[in-house]
């Protein structure tokens, strides 16, 4: 008798475990439900913050960051009161060396100086092409997180451009929250009529609707890592209905569609527990980012970079891309790196495919723009001109190999 009392209990216990759990499961799953706003903001991840390894309090303190000699904040508008903030680097070189005669008590001209050599003041026209390039991260913590301070500083440092590094609405100390697909891509536009000295009001609801084509010199790219992906993608695909196609496009572990990010994603198992919760589950997402359905439209040359062991978004979706874009017979490769999710820029060959790329956008437009390098006594081919420019110290061994 007393053993069957035992057996008993353990199977109420066992019973009781099962419900909470089920039960548990179930609120879960109907909170999220009835929450879109909820799966936003889950997706963004934006209000993710790590004690002592990031912090929107100090991400305007570019000495704490060292990243002070070559780099500036910028603070930039966008639509519905947002303001944006972020970084703009300098690229190695001749350009870093003659920002640091400026002390910190000039900022005025330090900042005209910035603008100069990024081709911001219409009335001056550079002297030659110069490499523009746009980072967007992906979901989650803001743009100080260490290992996206080392990217960025990679990109400046190795493949000789100016790059901007922003937080979207809703990231670090960028304002309005929370960010959406919509917002995002207001924001994204924002930047670009930044960049080309556009007025954009406050309260502006079309971006680009008086926007002003950039500099024929300023060699356009935009580099967006896994939900960056996306944004970059889609921003592309404006700019090129638009007319103003930027010069190039670099997906970074990127994915086909939120669908199929989240039907990978370890983030939403416990979802796919059920298949069909899951499948309800998705189509209530308000985020959509299809990428797939617009990369056959979008006209630059596009590099799709993804690591073979990345647990996140798998390879597979880079392949379906490069697939997509290549029945539309597009300007497309892909680089396969032996790396995870977010950590491509550190595998060997990262930088060769990168700089190849980044050449190939400056060949690609120089074909298309009369006297692109002018009237000057170098008459080296564009690819000779592209080997000295955009290459640091570092890859210039690399590049002259080519």
């Amino acid at each position: 008798m007393q053993k069957a009392n035992s057996g008993l209990r353990v199977v109420i216990v066992f019973c009781s475990v099962v419900c909470s759990l089920f039960l548990s499961y179930a609120l879960i799953v109907l909170v999220v439900y009835c929450s879109p706003k909820l799966v936003s903001a889950l997706i963004f991840s934006h209000w993710l913050r790590i004690p002592g390894v990031t912090s929107a309090s100090d991400l305007s303190d570019l000495r704490a960051l060292r990243i002070e000699p070559y780099a500036r904040n910028i603070q930039i508008n966008s639509t519905d009161g947002v303001v944006l903030r972020g970084w703009h680097l300098l690229p190695a070189g001749e350009t870093s060396f003659a920002a640091s005669k400026f002390s910190a008590s000039s900022q005025s001209e330090r900042d005209y100086f910035f603008d100069k050599t990024i081709g911001r003041i219409p009335e001056l026209e550079l002297h030659e092409p110069v490499n523009v390039l746009l980072f967007f991260h992906g979901n989650a913590l803001d743009r100080s997180f260490p290992n996206r301070i080392d990217h960025v500083r990679f990109l400046a440092h190795l493949t000789q451009c100016h790059v901007l590094a922003m937080d979207l609405r809703g990231f670090g100390d960028s304002s309005g929250t929370p960010p959406t697909e919509e917002g995002v891509m207001h924001d994204a536009l924002a930047i670009y009529a930044w960049l080309s000295s556009s007025e954009l009001s406050l309260d502006s609801k079309e971006p680009l609707e008086h926007v002003k084509e950039l500099s024929l010199r300023v060699n356009f790219l935009i580099y967006g890592q896994s939900l960056g992906s996306a944004v970059s993608a889609r921003m592309a695909h404006e700019l090129c209905l638009k007319g103003v196609c930027p010069a190039g496009l670099i997906l970074d572990a990127p994915f086909v569609s939120m669908k199929d990010a989240l039907s990978t994603h370890p983030g939403g198992s416990i979802f796919r527990i059920i298949p069909s919760v899951a499948a309800k589950m998705i189509e209530r997402v308000k985020e959509k980012f299809v990428t797939g359905d617009i990369i056959g439209e979008v006209e630059c040359p596009i590099l799709i970079v993804h690591g073979t062991r990345d647990p996140k978004i798998p390879v597979t979706q880079g392949r379906e891309l490069l697939r997509i874009a290549q029945s539309f017979n597009r300007d497309i490769r892909m680089v396969e790196l032996d790396a995870e999710h977010s950590d491509n820029y550190l595998d060997a060959r990262y930088l060769f495919h990168l700089v190849e790329f980044i050449r190939h956008t400056v060949v690609t437009r120089s074909r298309s723009i009369p006297n692109w390098y002018g009237t000057s006594s170098d008459n080296s081919c564009p690819t000779e001109k592209m080997k000295k420019d955009s290459c640091s110290d570092v890859a210039r061994a690399t590049c002259e190999k080519q």
